[in-house]
Order: structure tokens, then sequence, then C-alpha cells
């Protein structure tokens, strides 16, 4: 009688239908890592009101560049303004620093300049001016007004004090020999000292004609006066005597101070 032997197989030890779910495993893998390493961030800005702001319409912009889109709009804890939450490309993460400021540009006609009247087709949208601050912040209060001179400028910044609030506002020229060099960029009153504080902007290369001897004076309207040798009229420039304005020099037989 004849034995025979029989052949064991083990069989397949992987199943072609573990192909599939393999597959859509390692594309969601890759869909998470992708997302993660591509999304922006995303932050809160603080404004007094709406104005302006629609949400999933209202664009932010660098440069006149899209950085991102305004995703809602709520007011805050204590209804005295509103927060929107902002969704930015992950291109502006270098742009979010402690002092970059935020504010809504639309369409402005005041004395001195006009501006964003793009927005009167486009519809209003938020402006970056990135600080130099420390980075990764992301809650912000957006500026009521546009800054008058750019972040980072070459220039200098001054503080004037007057015992008398002059017809200066911010906005107002600076000006050398009659040349505007800078801008008045602020203006307040402080009850304290019952004097009149006035922040003033000098763009570079005209800083360096501010030295230690240097005086400043009001330039606004038209100035009458009257001498032994008759009536004497000053004014400034038509812009000056519009809008008003300061001058600075060194006084007359006085030496060059320091820097």
């Amino acid at each position: 009688m004849t034995t025979e032997q029989a052949t064991i197989s083990q069989g397949r030890k992987f199943s072609g239908i573990w192909i599939i779910p393999l597959l859509a495993l390692a594309m969601g893998l890759y869909m998470v890592v992708h997302t993660w390493m591509t999304e922006g961030p995303e932050i809160e800005i603080a404004f007094s009101t709406a104005d302006g702001l629609e949400e999933g319409k209202t664009k932010v912009k660098y440069r006149n560049v899209n950085m991102g889109l305004v995703e809602s709009v709520h007011l805050n804890d204590k209804f005295d303004g509103v927060i929107a939450t902002v969704k930015l490309d992950r291109q502006a993460l270098p742009l979010l620093r402690e002092d970059t400021h935020f504010w809504v540009v639309t369409a402005r006609v005041g004395m001195g300049n006009i501006s964003g009247l793009d927005t009167l087709l486009s519809g209003a949208y938020i402006q970056i001016a990135p600080g130099t601050g420390k980075k990764d912040e992301r809650s912000f209060v957006a500026l009521e007004q546009p800054p008058l001179t750019p972040t980072g400028a070459a220039g200098i910044r001054l503080r004037l004090v007057s015992d008398s609030a002059a017809s200066i506002t911010a906005g107002d020229a600076v000006l050398y020999n009659q040349y505007k060099v800078g801008r008045v960029e602020k203006m307040t009153f402080d009850v304290t000292d019952r004097k009149a504080h006035y922040t003033l902007f000098i763009d570079a290369p005209y800083h360096k004609l501010v030295d230690s001897h240097t005086r400043f004076w009001d330039i606004s309207g038209v100035s009458l006066s009257a001498g032994a040798d008759g009536f004497k009229l000053q004014t400034g420039s038509l812009e000056t005597v519009l809008l008003g304005g300061v001058a600075f020099a060194v006084p007359p037989n006085i030496d060059k101070g320091s820097p």
C-alpha cells in the first residue's frame, strides 16, 4: 500500500483587499501633514466698530497682495467694540509681531489728501503694517486712523510742547526753508500740564538738519505786524496758510549744535 505525503500550503500572507484601505490611510495622512505645513495662522483684531468689515468678504492685504480673509466678526465681552477673526496665509507669519499695526482702508477725503479711492469699487480691506518687535503675536488692536508715516521709515520722530494749542493738526506739513521735509503725526492736549503736545516726523535725509540749537515755530495762517517802518505781512506757503504747519531752523548768528 502506497502512502502519499500531503502538501501543506501557508497561503498568501498579504491580501490585495487591504491595498485600498492602506492607500486611503496614506492619502489621509498626507493631507493632514500637508494642511499642517501650509495652513496659515488665525488671529484676532479688535476694532471700535464693524464699519468696513464683512464676514467672508473683507480681505487683508500687505503691499496690495492678498494675505488673508475675515472669517467672523462679533461683539467683545464689554459690548464696546468688535473682534474680527482673520485667517491669514502662511506667508504672513513673519509679519505678526507685537508692534504690527492693522487698520481698515476706506475712501478718505480730507483737507490735506485723498486716499483709498480704489475701495469704492473693490470694497474696504484691512491693511497690515509689520513691526519689528517680538514674533508670533496673535491678538491685535486696530488703529482708528491710518499711520501718516510708514513703519520703519528712515528719519527722526520728535515731540514738541507748546503753551497754547495752535491751528496745527495731524497731517500738517513740517517745513525747512519753505520745503516740506516731514509731517505732524499727532496732536494732543494734556490736562495735567495744560499744554499742547505734538509728535513730528522728519524724513531722511532731512533729519540731519535738526540739532540741539534748532527751534520750531508755528507758521499757520497770516501774520501782520506794525512798526516804525510800516506794516509787515508774513505768510507761509499756500498749503500752510490753508492747512497749517510747523517750520524749523537754527536762529541767525548761532552756531550749529550737536545732533
